[in-house]
């Protein structure tokens, strides 16, 4: 991460354009930082440029989103209509084209956002297969990680910065920088992880899996989220094809080993160890800067890695006594099991919430004090920050796999409830 005085977050326009700033570094790099800021980030630059100035505002204006006048203060950007859906003056098809995009640019956008993991996830855990939803945490993890501290080496702009009248309609990201697109990253992996392992299982038997159609949807999902990334101002054609060239390689590498890891962390004890051993350590390698605190992807990564030890520690605990729900409503009428799912999301979330709510102010309690004292903000203490949010995920990731089932025993709301 880059120090806030030398930083790519200069101002609300998001990262500088400019190449002359201090590389950032780690306690442990895997590739030189010099690999990063000699030879990738000036070569990516110039394509990162024309994109942003060229092909992202172009196609905003198609899909009618106005640009941003190039005076507009931070006071004012958002009080002129910035879209064609919400303006009378326009024409009614091209209104009911723009509400298009933007009603799938908000799905898109939706896809990677911290409100579609915390749904998606346990419900995959809880609802449908819990062999298939360990191998999406894993893979979701490797990705993040990798993509995220790609984009903290490269600290490349997003289009705002370099093209002041492109509209940024997605500031929740602003801060962080563009070059690869994690959302790519995310939605491809879980999408082909979901497609591979349910092509492998075969639920419905017969080898009559629609391979096809499981692929078309696969890649409809990524080309709505690449068309979202766009539309909402945040990336560019290069940072969109860069997580997909990232994704192939790591994608394939994780299916050369998905079954072994899935073994090891379900019959192994060491995977109540190395779980959190392996995460801590990953963090540390993670590029960041040696200086004041500024916001990054860092965070996030602490996030998803704790969520992933989490998730594998439970995984050895409960393997042999929390059985797999396949996707019964092949089997079960689909009411009964949605009401199950239904009663399952409602009580495991509310387990979820009450740890959480437990464990975070604790460790904001005990962190900082033996992290030291200091006159930042523990928010903005890498030292407090960074293993606050890997703690509190981790007991979530661990209480969403080992106990909230633990808890569906207890009440009743098993496999049995919608077979009798």
């Amino acid at each position: 991460m880059p120090q806030s005085d030398a930083s790519a977050q200069v101002d609300d326009d998001g990262p500088d354009v400019g190449l002359d700033k201090q590389t950032s570094s780690s306690g442990l790099d895997v590739l030189p930082p010099e690999f990063f800021r000699d030879v990738l980030r000036p070569w990516l630059h110039p394509y990162i440029v024309r994109s942003s100035c060229t092909t992202v505002p172009a196609f905003q204006r198609f899909c009618g989103v106005y640009p941003r006048p190039k005076d507009a203060s931070e006071e004012d950007k958002h009080a002129v209509i910035d879209q064609a859906w919400k303006d009378p003056n326009q024409g009614l098809l091209f209104r009911c084209f723009s509400a298009l995009c933007y009603v799938l640019a908000q799905f898109g956008a939706l896809l990677g956002s911290h409100m579609y993991y915390i749904l998606f996830l346990p419900f995959l855990f809880w609802s449908i297969d819990t062999m298939l939803a360990r191998h999406v945490v894993w893979l979701w993890a490797y990705m993040m990680f990798v993509g995220q501290a790609i984009k903290d080496h490269l600290r490349l702009p997003r289009p705002p910065a370099v093209d002041p009248t492109v509209r940024c309609l997605e500031g929740v990201w602003a801060l962080e920088f563009g070059f690869p697109s994690t959302h790519v990253l995310a939605v491809m992996s879980q999408a082909f992880m979901i497609v591979v392992f349910t092509y492998e299982q075969d639920y419905a038997g017969k080898n009559q899996y629609p391979l096809g159609i499981a692929v078309a949807i696969a890649f409809a999902f990524t080309a709505i989220t690449c068309m979202a990334r766009l539309y909402l101002g945040v990336h560019c054609v290069p940072d969109l094809i860069g997580g997909f060239i990232i994704f192939v390689p790591l994608f394939m590498a994780f299916l050369s080993v998905d079954q072994a890891l899935d073994a090891w962390a379900t019959t192994s004890r060491g995977a109540l160890i190395l779980p959190s051993a392996v995460g801590g350590c990953m963090l540390a390698m993670y590029p960041r800067a040696d200086g004041p605190w500024v916001k990054s992807a860092y965070g996030d990564t602490a996030i998803v890695s704790g969520v992933a030890a989490g998730v594998t520690t439970a995984s050895h605990l409960v393997a042999l006594s929390y059985d797999r729900f396949p996707l019964l409503w092949l089997e079960v009428p689909f009411w009964s099991w949605l009401a199950l799912v239904l009663a399952r999301s409602v009580l495991g979330f509310a387990v979820v919430a009450v740890v959480r709510a437990v464990v975070k102010p604790l460790c904001h309690t005990i962190i900082p004090r033996l992290a030291g004292q200091s006159s930042q903000p523990s928010h903005e203490r890498y030292a407090v920050d960074i293993p606050t949010k890997f703690i509190v995920y981790s007991a979530v990731g661990f209480t969403a796999v080992a106990v909230v089932p633990a808890v569906f025993e207890a009440v009743g709301l098993t496999l049995a409830l919608i077979e009798n």
